[in-house]
């Protein structure tokens, strides 16, 4: 399945996560299953990414297009450097 494909269906089942704070909080409970970065996503989100990966041990995709792609693809007005999909 590709990224956008994957992210889509993680939209419409309600189960995708915008946001650096939501995200590193369900992965501290355990309830990130997948995280898409952009590739243009700041050095501290991309470090904690890393070191949370190591940890948790869930799967970390870069998304290939910027902030505003992904933004875009998940319909919000805004630039979206992190997209989790919950288990």
């Amino acid at each position: 399945m590709s990224q956008i494909s994957e992210i889509k269906t993680a939209l419409k089942d309600g189960k995708a996560v915008l946001g650096w704070n939501k995200i590193e909080r369900l992965i501290k409970s355990g309830a990130v299953k997948k995280l898409f970065v952009s590739v243009k996503s700041s050095e501290k989100v991309l470090e904690d990414v890393s070191y949370y990966s190591k940890i948790g041990g869930f799967v970390v995709e870069e998304f290939a297009g910027d902030t505003y792609e992904l933004g875009v693809l998940c319909k919000k007005p805004f630039p979206v450097s992190v997209l989790g999909v919950k288990e």
